[in-house]
């Protein structure tokens, strides 16, 4: 180790010590940061946490009355703003609501008291917005705001602009909507309605608020002095105020204002006084206040305090939304307009035709068809229903009857050209019962000459011939009447007829036709049978009818005898019964419903007009007819006929 330098120790200690403290500050300048940056981040998180808690908290709102919740301008307001705010936030909005009473306590030591009252009681509360609801709670919250809620937005509402200096008056943080309480339109209205006025009335109560209206109205009306006379009735008692009233004369104008207390300091329902004096007033009252229409007012240009209201909560929104209240200038309502009572106009005898184009006219008395237009426009549709269908039926009947005319005639017509069809058909019958009597009368009245002309003549028997010549010459007139008859288109009057003779009388006609046709006629009569009252060429023609159809039909039996039966019988109550029995082949089962009917016919060349006819004859003589299939053979008609009362 010889020549090797020694070590320095104090040198080596101190080098040691500056590498220790070298690294301590490393390490203590590491923890300083650590700690800063904890420190940054928790302040972080925690604006990040105040950031969402703001975002989930809902803002309350204080309202502030002027009165008590009897005044109805201020509460129709206030509720009209509180109803707006809820729809428009989703209901995601608090009240908190406060009654001044600013009537009754006007000074401002109650103010000043009722402003550290608010503050006290919204100590421990966050009222992010005020909404005023009339010209004195703008004035307090403008005045004493800093005491109970310093740098709060206030939005006002309902302030008569006429009684505010928009410039001076608006402090920071304060904004919203006015009232136009300008009588100047409202004369105008007047004018038009009264345009032979001369005076002008303003009327106002006693409270500071009723006194500052007044103070307006007189500056409104200086510009009307030239037209008008005008004189204020302000602060009088109620029961002298209602006397002076009533002593005007129509040709004045009377302004109303607030009327919130009388001379004597009685407080009143502002409304409620304003309905007593123009009620009272000889003369039309007017006045720009909403709650006064409809309460014995003509009304006036003014706006409604529902749409004060809404637009006052507008312009809140707005606010709670973030935008800067200074930055929002203070706008009249724009609801104004004309509003006026027809039932006054119609009391005062005022003519809507004088009024602005754009008035609104309430409290009309609805028409008839205003209150029930469904049921009136039902009514006349029941109505109009009923007369086209009576109509309907009236025509209907007017037709039927027509046509019932026509087939009337058609079926008499038809009728007779049946009678004379079957009159020309028996031609050749007729001619030989008329030759019968003829030939009859030529023998007998030869004979009688032949009795006269002899040697001795014999007077017996050429009476006796001469007899037979008249009785022939009788028989051979009946024929030739009885056909006439039956070619005649009336009908005969009725008469008393005895049904065996007058069927006697028609075999006697179709004898030859039967003959022709090789048929039987059998008779069966019962004695004294009863008259029957009957036209006696329709009963003929019945008979005819009947008896003919049997002959035709039993003419083409080849296998059996041909035979027609003819008889008569007496019963109760039926009366005479005459039944025509055939041989023939019969009447078809499904064909016998229908025998009756007009225009039905079996034969080959016929009318279908016969059996109906006959049937409309004995029925129209208050009988029946009817058909039943014969046994073994053929068919049996039986008309009954009833008996004349005489009998």
């Amino acid at each position: 180790m010889a020549g090797q330098k020694p070590l320095n120790r104090p040198n080596m200690v101190i080098a040691e010590g500056r590498r220790k403290r070298s690294v301590g500050h490393t390490i203590g300048a590491r923890i300083v940061f650590a700690f800063r940056s904890c420190a940054l981040g928790l302040a972080i998180l925690s604006s990040v946490c105040d950031a969402a808690r703001g975002q989930d908290r809902i803002p309350h709102v204080l309202l502030l009355y002027p009165y008590d919740n009897t005044h109805a301008a201020s509460t129709i307001a206030g509720e009209a703003a509180r109803k707006r705010l809820t729809a428009r936030l989703n209901g995601k909005v608090a009240f908190n609501i406060d009654f001044l009473d600013l009537v009754r306590f006007p000074s401002d030591v109650h103010q000043h008291r009722a402003a550290r009252f608010l503050a006290e009681k919204y100590a421990q509360a966050s009222i992010d917005l005020i909404i005023t609801l009339n010209t004195q709670t703008q004035g307090f919250a403008r005045k004493y705001r800093d005491v109970f809620a310093p740098k709060v937005p206030v939005v006002f509402c309902c302030v008569a602009s006429g009684m505010v200096d928009a410039t001076t008056d608006r402090a920071s943080g304060i904004t919203g909507t006015f009232s136009d309480y300008d009588i100047t339109k409202t004369l105008e209205l007047a004018g038009r309605l009264q345009p032979n006025a001369r005076n002008l009335v303003l009327v106002g109560g006693a409270s500071r608020l009723d006194q500052s209206f007044l103070d307006m109205y007189r500056k409104q009306a200086a510009a009307h002095q030239s037209r008008y006379t005008v004189s204020v009735l302000g602060g009088l008692v109620h029961d002298e105020l209602l006397r002076r009233v009533s002593r005007l004369t129509p040709d004045s104008i009377v302004i109303l204002g607030n009327l919130f207390m009388d001379g004597s300091g009685r407080e009143f329902v502002s409304y409620e006084v304003a309905e007593a004096v123009a009620r009272a007033s000889g003369a039309p009252a007017y006045a720009p206040i909403d709650t006064y229409l409809g309460r014995g007012i003509i009304g006036g240009h003014m706006g409604t305090f529902e749409d004060a209201g809404i637009e006052a909560a507008d312009i809140a929104v707005e606010i709670l939304k973030g935008t800067d209240p200074d930055t929002i200038a203070p706008r009249s309502s724009q609801a104004q307009k004309y509003r006026v009572d027809a039932r006054q106009l119609q009391r005062w005898s005022m003519s809507e035709r004088n009024l602005p184009a754009d008035a609104l006219v309430s409290f009309r008395t609805a028409s008839l068809w205003e209150q029930h237009r469904e049921t009136v426009i039902a009514a006349i549709a029941i109505i109009l229903i009923q007369t086209a269908s009576i109509a309907a039926l009236i025509l209907q009947i007017l037709r039927r009857r027509r046509a019932e005319q026509a087939t009337q005639a058609a079926q008499s017509e038809l009728a007779r050209v049946s009678r004379i069809t079957t009159i020309g058909e028996m031609t050749a019958s007729i001619a030989h019962e008329v030759n019968q009597p003829l030939a009859a009368i030529v023998a007998s009245g030869g004979a009688g000459l032949r009795w006269l002309n002899g040697p001795s003549p014999d007077l017996d028997k050429a009476k006796a011939a001469f007899k037979r010549i008249v009785d022939e010459g009788h028989r051979a007139g009946d024929v030739i009447s009885t056909v006439r008859a039956m070619f005649k288109k009336e009908t005969q009057s009725r008469q008393h007829v005895d049904v065996n003779q007058l069927v006697r009388e028609v075999l006697a006609l179709l004898e030859s036709q039967a003959q022709s046709h090789d048929v039987a006629i059998a008779t069966s009569f019962t004695e004294d049978v009863p008259l029957v009252l009957a036209d006696r060429v329709q009963l003929q023609q019945v008979v005819l009818n009947l008896v003919m159809n049997a002959i035709e039909a039993t003419a083409a039996v080849t296998d059996r005898e041909r035979t027609v039966r003819i008889g008569t019988q007496a019963r109760f109550p039926e009366g005479v019964i005459l039944i025509v029995e055939d041989t023939g082949p019969g009447i078809e089962p499904e064909r016998m419903d229908r025998i009756f009917e007009a225009f039905y016919t079996t034969k080959a060349h016929g009318m279908g007009m016969g059996l109906s006819n006959c049937r409309s004859i004995v029925e129209a003589h208050g009988g029946h007819l009817t058909v039943a299939r014969g046994l073994p053979h053929g068919s049996v008609f039986r008309a009954s006929l009833p008996t004349s009362s005489e009998n």
